[in-house]
């Protein structure tokens, strides 16, 4: 390729120089304008962000201006030309741990989806910047994705919840007065994650589940301490998911497939081993992902995942990406959620 790895600082930097062996004449789809790529991590999101607008930098990466800075972001025409606000295939979700009491029952699950304000939860996001309130587990632009005007099957005026409903499911589930053993909540201590958390918070609370264990850390702390580690017993977490390639197997298949559980590095975070929605996922694994077939066939798994309700989905992604002035030919690669660094230029 263009570009090779000069040097490497682990959580500091990495540096790309261009490949004197690469031959643009044989490459008809990289154009490789820059000669060096500098990547500087270990940032707090707000310093990154504020470096790009000073154009300090570039690009940004994972890095996605929030709250006030949006708020600047978006009111102001030259600062929102810089703005990149485009979907990607990605789903944030609350899970719920399928082997800790009391979400080992499929009722107790259904009445999260109805207690959570999902509304709320993509307000304290930064709102309808930040991307659309997801109603199923897969995102649009993918295979199987079912729209919300097609398919919301814990659906509420406005999304944000309902109470009387959830209220109903926990009697049948035999919790009338709501579950006051204690519950492991894990979040993200950084950016919006208190704002949620304390959401989360309310929701619960209304529904008569008032012994909240809540336990907020930086990332990626949360989830190698934690959602990857079965034995550490979350009751329920804040996470996200983006596809891997074009393709529904890499959701289900990692997230909801339980021979996939794993002791360490585990990424089903419900730790449902459902045999029925085992069997559906390596089904519509076994069919073309570009036939017609397969379409119907990851719907219908769509489905079932969400109905046995593991999760409550949050929210189907706006990714919020920002970009110097400096930029030239600066092209979003959805794929990649990101520019296509190799094919973007900078100001001489």
């Amino acid at each position: 390729g263009p570009y090779y790895v000069d040097t490497y600082t682990p959580s500091e930097e990495i540096k790309l120089l261009r490949n004197e062996e690469w031959d643009p004449e044989t490459d008809e789809i990289r154009e490789a304008y820059v000669d060096e790529i500098d990547w500087k991590m270990g940032f707090d999101n707000a310093v990154c962000v504020d470096k790009v607008l000073s154009n300090d930098y570039d690009h940004a990466v994972d890095c996605e201006p929030e709250g006030p800075q949006l708020k600047e972001i978006v009111s102001d025409p030259e600062l929102k030309a810089r703005f990149f606000n485009l979907p990607i295939a990605c789903t944030s979700y609350l899970f719920m741990n399928t082997t800790v009491e009391p979400f080992d029952d499929p009722k107790v699950r259904e009445a999260m989806n109805y207690a959570v304000d999902r509304a709320n939860m993509l307000k304290v996001l930064g709102g309808s910047y930040t991307g659309d309130v997801a109603t199923s587990i897969l995102p649009p632009g993918m295979v199987g994705h079912l729209a919300t005007d097609d398919y919301n099957p814990y659906g509420s005026d406005g999304m944000s919840g309902d109470v009387q409903k959830a209220k109903a499911l926990l009697k049948e589930a035999g919790l009338e007065d709501g579950f006051h053993d204690k519950l492991l909540v894990v979040g993200d201590a950084a950016g919006a994650g208190p704002k949620q958390i304390e959401s989360l918070r309310a929701d619960l609370e209304a529904v008569g589940f008032d012994n909240l264990d809540i336990k907020q850390l930086n990332y990626p702390d949360y989830y190698t301490q934690y959602y990857g580690v079965p034995r550490s017993n979350t009751a329920i977490g804040f996470a996200a998911w983006c596809q891997d390639y074009p393709s529904p197997v890499t959701f289900l298949e990692p997230l909801m497939y339980g021979p996939n559980i794993i002791q360490q590095g585990n990424s089903n975070y419900s730790e449902i081993d459902d045999p029925g929605l085992n069997k559906a996922i390596e089904d519509s694994v076994a069919v073309p992902i570009d036939s017609e077939e397969a379409v119907g066939s990851w719907e219908d798994t769509n489905k079932m995942a969400t109905e046995l309700a593991p999760w409550v989905p949050l929210r189907w992604y706006l990714d919020r990406d920002l970009g110097s002035t400096n930029l030239v030919n600066g092209y979003w690669h959805q794929q990649f959620t990101t520019l296509d660094w190799v094919n973007t230029g900078v100001k001489s």
